[in-house]
């Protein structure tokens, strides 16, 4: 990438105004969400990559001089606002001769789009904001971003691009006292939500909200005036809940668009505006509320509040009874702080769960990024003993559960604080040596049926593995995907046992140098989850 950007006006999709004086005012051919691909500018071309609805691909580049790049530019000036703290735009806007590369839609392909003899011309826009953090030798953020653009072909059809995702923006001190300086966006597109999470508007919204769900994490963005008074406007991502459980989340991040702005978690008899309904959320500044509407067309009313010292916040509603309603609040989703309570006569026993988030600011979208999202029946038992490692004395392990396999590996596994990814303590296999490694715990199945093994691990080279066997036979088992540091894979498998069978999870690292980590591993009857 140069090292100065030029921030210019270009000309507005030249293409398109060339189409439209051909065909007339452009036709609206319709809405197609983009649930796929990435924009790189760390690449000189800015490797621009989409895939959509009806076979919309779009490969390409956009000008690193051209069109407007504002994460770079605020921060290449001197007096820019780019140091802890300040907040600065992912926008970025590319169009014409600045985006230019090849496409398809509903089998066509176009081999030219952008440029001035092309009669196809494409339009991308990323908007979005984040926070700088304390300055340090080096920096990674993560941040929602939306998305809308046009892609006009055939001589004028236009169709309307959308969709959402994260921006990782890669930082370095500029050199200038207190600043920072963006060595890299990288902006990736969410895919389609995972069964059975939904989405949906609920009330009236000026602006289109929309979900997606990348790396395990959900971006949730909703117009709306508000959750409040006897109708609501938001956008929400929702599944069933069809019986006493616990919706969990953690807000990473949300947009400033108004004081009022909320993202939170959220229990409803429907998607009804005036629906009976329980949020726990919080607001840009870092209050929460916990608010209720009691009964169909009642005004929502506050019951109680708590404050963070900013995001991420866990956020917990908890179903105790048919009709009570526990908030609470965790820094680290291990210790938790009990806000309020309250009994609602929800109509339904089939209520829905999930993440809810309006902008308070119409037609302003609020994007937020939102993870460890968990949906759980609190008739769910996890077999496991310290599933999450919590009680255990770094380097320690031991029953009632986790040992290390020292009958049949090189060497033992222990507990750590290097790496968890939640909480404190994890489970671990490090080697500088070709040892193999592992560890593992035996259940006594309590009844006969299929069990849901839930394991979350990560490693730095292939040949890891996680499963269960039963009364000695493996009947279940993934391999341990390389990721990032730090970053988990989720793992679930379902097996049969038989009540008095025993049950051994285990998790395996391979004879070379490197890592095998485990961490919020669950054991449970398939029933009694959903």
């Amino acid at each position: 990438m140069p090292e100065l950007l030029k921030s210019r006006l270009f000309p507005a999709a030249l293409t398109v105004i060339a189409s439209a004086l051909v065909a007339g005012q452009p036709a609206v051919a319709g809405d197609l969400t983009i649930s796929g691909g990435s924009l790189d500018m760390a690449v000189s071309t800015g490797a621009l990559r989409l895939a959509g609805e009806r076979g919309f691909t779009f490969r390409g580049g956009v000008s690193a001089v051209g069109g407007i790049f504002q994460p770079y530019e605020t921060c290449i000036l001197v007096a820019g606002p780019c140091g802890p703290g300040d907040v600065i735009s992912l926008r970025a806007l590319w169009s014409g001769n600045d985006a230019i590369g090849t496409a398809t839609l509903d089998g066509m392909t176009y081999g030219t789009v952008g440029g001035l003899v092309s009669h196809e011309s494409i339009l991308v826009a990323f908007t979005g904001t984040v926070v700088l953090p304390p300055l340090a030798p080096a920096a990674q953020l993560r941040a929602p971003f939306d998305f809308t653009g046009t892609f006009t072909h055939d001589l004028g059809i236009q169709e309307h691009l959308n969709g959402s995702g994260i921006a990782t923006l890669s930082l370095v001190p500029n050199g200038l006292p207190g600043r920072w300086r963006v060595t890299n966006t990288l902006y990736e597109f969410g895919g389609v939500l995972p069964p059975p999470w939904a989405s949906a508007d609920v009330g009236g919204t000026a602006t289109r909200g929309s979900a997606s769900f990348l790396h395990d994490a959900f971006v949730v963005s909703g117009d709306g005036t508000d959750i409040w008074g006897t109708a609501d406007a938001f956008h929400f991502t929702y599944q069933p809940m069809t019986a006493n459980g616990a919706i969990t989340a953690r807000v990473v991040y949300e947009q400033n668009s108004q004081a009022f702005a909320k993202t939170g978690v959220m229990i409803r008899d429907s998607l009804d505006v005036s629906s009976p309904s329980v949020i726990l959320d919080v607001k840009p500044d870092g209050g929460i509320e916990f608010m209720v509407r009691y009964a169909t067309g009642e005004p929502t009313v506050f019951v109680a509040g708590g404050v963070t010292t900013g995001l991420p916040v866990y956020l917990r509603l908890a179903r105790n009874a048919p009709n009570t309603i526990a908030a609470l609040q965790s820094p680290d989703g291990v210790s938790w702080t009990e806000i309020g309570t309250a009994t609602v006569p929800f109509a339904s026993s089939g209520l829905l769960s999930g993440i809810a988030v309006t902008s308070h600011n119409a037609p302003t979208l609020n994007a937020a990024l939102v993870d460890d999202v968990e949906v759980a029946s609190s008739m769910t038992q996890n077999l496991l003993h310290e599933g999450d490692f919590e009680s255990y004395q770094p380097p320690a392990l031991g029953p009632p559960g986790w040992v290390s396999d020292g009958e049949l590996r090189q060497m033992g596994a222990k507990s750590e604080t290097h790496q968890p990814r939640s909480g404190r303590i994890n489970g671990a296999c490090w080697t500088p040596a070709f040892l193999d490694c592992g560890l593992y715990q035996d259940i006594v199945a309590p009844a006969s049926g299929t069990y849901v093994l839930r394991v979350y691990a990560s490693a730095d080279r292939a040949g890891g593995l996680v499963g269960a066997n039963v009364n000695g036979l493996t009947a279940a088992s993934a391999n341990v995907e390389v990721r990032p540091f730090g970053d988990y894979g989720e793992y679930v498998m379902t097996l049969i046992a038989a009540a008095g069978d025993v049950i051994r999870v285990w998790m395996y690292s391979p004879a070379s140098p490197g890592y095998v980590v485990i961490d919020d591993a669950s054991l449970s009857l398939a029933q009694d989850t959903f």
